[in-house]
């Protein structure tokens, strides 16, 4: 792994400047967690979640100052020594129509600067990201995207023009992005909570998709993905969708972070056959093999190395 040149942070900027961390560091709400109902068709909050100290949806109380301290000390980890992620694949099947089965992987994921959400192709040190927190440049004055850091990808894809019939794969990217968790049970509107009204309960990884396949043929389709990051929930199964869910728990070193496999099939006339949906802590897979042949498989081997001294 690369050995980092030493330096010394200066100033604050739109860098790590106040308790709550770094400039642009998003608040998510993960409590309270309240499923839908029939006053609202929508999730409040997150049935499972993580912070980088170690506080979870099992605790109760405040989390204690250890749990805060480690949350901030894991962030800044992440964010400005973290030097890769790790691997992820993605595969999709429609053996009906040739040419459509496509796949795709990464063995490694190494994190970029980013400008409006795309990667440039410069591998940042911790020296540049801690001059991009500052002044939003790197060290040869080019303007970056502090707080947003993303891996390398790869996609592989196919799809019938002015039609429904495709199937995709995507692997990557690994981001590093920093996020504020809160408690906003006993805010004043728990539904729509502010910062300024709730309990927070550390800093987070951004939850996101590492490695997805998809194929669809009509109304009908299948789906796969791998995620990681400090908060999930789990998709909720209605008459049109059938879902399997495994959302863990992984320790990196010191640093827990969730991981969420998930498959489902979408079927509009709900009539079909030959359904089936399996996640496990590493991989998911869905297929149809009533008269569509659908598959769609996802798995992930997550890791981070770091920049060393």
């Amino acid at each position: 792994m690369p050995t980092a040149e030493k330096f010394s942070l200066l100033g604050a900027g739109n860098g790590w400047a106040s308790s709550r961390g770094p400039g642009n560091v998003n608040p998510v709400f993960v409590r309270p967690y309240q499923p839908p109902s029939e006053e609202r068709n929508y999730i409040v909050g997150f049935e499972k979640f993580c912070t980088l100290g170690g506080y979870t949806d099992s605790d109760s109380g405040p989390p204690t100052q250890k749990q805060l301290d480690e949350s901030l000390e894991n962030a800044m980890k992440l964010f400005y020594n973290a030097y890769e992620g790790g691997a992820s694949s993605a595969s999709a099947d429609l053996p009906g129509l040739t040419g459509a089965s496509v796949s795709s992987s990464i063995s490694s994921s190494v994190f970029k600067d980013t400008i409006a959400d795309t990667a440039t192709g410069i591998s940042l040190s911790p020296k540049d990201r801690a001059i991009a927190s500052i002044n939003g440049k790197d060290s040869d004055d080019n303007a970056i995207t502090s707080n947003r850091l993303f891996g390398n990808s790869a996609i592989d894809d196919f799809g019938i023009p002015e039609s429904s019939t495709g199937s995709s794969a995507r692997c990557g990217p690994y981001k590093i992005q920093i996020v504020s968790l809160f408690d906003g049970t006993n805010s004043d509107d728990p539904f729509n909570p502010q910062e300024g009204d709730s309990m927070f309960l550390g800093y987070g990884l951004i939850s996101h998709a590492v490695a997805e396949g998809s194929a669809g043929v009509d109304n009908v389709g299948v789906g796969a993905t791998s995620s990681i990051g400090s908060y999930f929930n789990k998709t909720i199964a209605d008459e049109f969708n059938e879902t399997d869910s495994d959302i863990s728990t992984q320790m990196f070193g010191n640093i827990p972070l969730l991981k969420k496999n998930e498959a489902i099939v979408f079927d509009e006339s709900s009539e079909l056959d030959g359904k089936t949906v399996e996640a496990t802590s590493n991989s998911a897979e869905a297929t149809i093999d009533d008269g569509y042949e659908l598959k769609a498989e996802c798995s992930m081997s997550p890791s981070y190395t770091f920049y060393t001294y």
